[in-house]
């Protein structure tokens, strides 16, 4: 990764958002030049905590209005307690995990990143860095700023992320211990957080694509993106200070439908067993999620939401994507339990034996194929490039070709974003089977002695990862990354 830190010292109690390293940023304030009281040397545009206008060390309006009721129905159409009607609704709301934080509190004056054009030497890296190596790092009002620094504002009057969620389910009892139930689960979410780039680099008139050895205006390349970026050309002399500006915008949505059919026999003659089956699918605009909030992962192009709007994917910390939209889940979990026998040498031998087992099934996870490189010029990491096969799989996909490198361009013509949708390429399905043999041996009264042995993918089965999706990359379309092999475990638990 080319981001190089630079961290100033601070005492512990000043880590974190309680020192203040929180802003707002401006476009608009940026051109009319309105400058931090709080950090004199922070470029236009930008207001720290203790600025007119930032709400505390929070950056974001508080809300008061946050009404979040709960509903529900039950009706038992016979009266017998057999088969009941159920229904219900209610409002939900959400906050952002402590992760985002992470780019806006290490951003300067509170720390540097910077992520100048690679390859760098590794002797010197900071070489290849106009202004050169940040350190020292100073910090206070009179905290220097080094160029192009890397920002994540917050938005002022973000709301929080709302859920509404509802059900209905017929559910109906047979006999003494068997429950059959089919539900209908929705939900819908509104203001999910996700960046925006407020600092969007633009195609200025000019070549597209090259940029003459050492010449970064009048062309447009993915070496001159931060020569690019509209502050930069709008005021070079104050823009130089600001590299990729993102903002967490609330305006992301999400839909879910699904439906659950369960299964589910209570415990008798020693046997019990649970199954479910959930049909399902989640749509929604490209979010933060769990990610660290870094720049340059949110929307494609800063105004069209529903480019990027596609199955359920959320981005994690490690840079990976994580699929919430699973069309076919199977869930199934069984539990065995020994008699108790009379003779005593056979209770001692085969009494309170308990084998608990579990299936469970996912259909593919949906992935993201994308360029790798900014053909866009917009300075966005994640652009999609142009699908050409209708079938974007290989003819029989297996690891070595899940993805067909076919389907897809090369490449984009610069200044131009690709056809392919978000999250819409069919990933491999996975299972697991898991089982778990336990024994309790009564020491005493209100004294035991348990002895459990577990074994996760009991078939040892071969569980392939996610194909490679970067469309530049010498493995396109390849898995190379697959689930735990078999893994055992055994252990002991005394009771008292």
């Amino acid at each position: 990764h080319r981001d190089l830190h630079s961290f100033p010292t601070r005492r512990s109690s000043d880590l974190g958002i309680n020192n203040g390293a929180i802003y707002n940023y401006s476009f608009a304030n940026f051109l009319k030049g309105v400058r931090s009281t709080t950090f004199k040397n922070a470029p236009p545009g930008m207001l720290y905590a203790g600025d007119a206008g930032v709400n505390g060390k929070t950056a974001v309006d508080r809300r008061y209005n946050q009404f979040a009721p709960r509903m529900g129905l039950a009706y038992d159409p016979k009266g017998d307690g057999k088969t009941v009607v159920r229904a219900s609704f209610g409002i939900a709301y959400d906050y952002p995990n402590i992760q985002i934080m992470s780019t806006p509190t290490t951003a300067p004056p509170f720390g540097n990143t910077v992520t100048p054009t690679g390859p760098l030497p590794l002797a010197d890296p900071y070489s290849a860095f106009a202004g050169g190596n940040p350190f020292p790092s100073v910090f206070g009002a009179d905290a220097p700023f080094i160029r192009f620094g890397s920002f994540v504002a917050q938005q002022p009057n973000a709301k929080a992320t709302t859920v509404y969620s509802w059900n209905a389910a017929l559910q109906h009892q047979f006999g003494s211990g068997t429950l059959l139930s089919a539900t209908y689960l929705g939900n819908q979410t509104i203001h999910i957080w996700g960046l925006v780039q407020l600092n969007p680099a633009v195609i200025i008139p000019g070549t597209l694509g090259t940029c003459p050895a050492g010449v970064t205006t009048g062309c447009n390349s993915t070496g001159n993106t931060l020569q690019r970026r509209i502050a930069y050309l709008a005021n070079p002399a104050d823009g130089q200070y600001l590299g990729p500006v993102d903002m967490f915008q609330d305006g992301g949505t999400a839909s879910y439908h699904a439906l659950l059919l369960s299964f589910q026999k209570r415990m008798s003659h020693g046997v019990s067993l649970n199954a479910n089956y959930t049909w399902s699918h989640c749509i929604a605009d490209i979010n933060g999620g769990s990610w660290v909030g870094g720049v340059g992962g949110g929307l494609n192009k800063e105004n069209d939401r529903r480019y990027d709007r596609g199955n359920c994917q959320t981005q994690t910390g490690s840079g990976a994507n994580q699929s919430l939209d699973r069309r076919h889940i199977v869930n199934i979990t069984a539990v065995l339990e020994t008699p108790k026998f009379n003779q005593r040498m056979l209770r001692t031998v085969a009494s309170d034996w308990k084998v608990s087992t579990a299936y469970r099934y996912l259909s593919g996870a949906f992935q993201t194929v994308t360029t790798g490189v900014d053909y866009a010029l917009n300075g966005s990491a994640v652009e999609r490039p142009n699908q050409i096969l209708g079938n974007p799989l290989c003819a029989n996909p297996n690891p070595t070709c899940w993805i067909n490198p076919a389907a897809f361009a090369a490449t984009v013509p610069f200044g131009q974003f690709g056809n392919v949708g978000r999250s819409s390429v069919p990933g491999p399905s996975n299972f697991q089977t898991d089982l778990a043999i336990t024994r309790l041996f009564k020491v005493r009264e209100h004294m035991g002695f348990e002895i459990r042995g577990e074994a996760f993918n009991l078939t040892n089965s071969f569980r392939a990862g996610a194909p490679t999706t970067a469309r530049n990359s010498p493995q396109f379309g390849q898995i190379l990354s697959a689930g735990d092999p078999r893994i055992m475990q055994v252990a002991g638990k005394f009771t008292f």
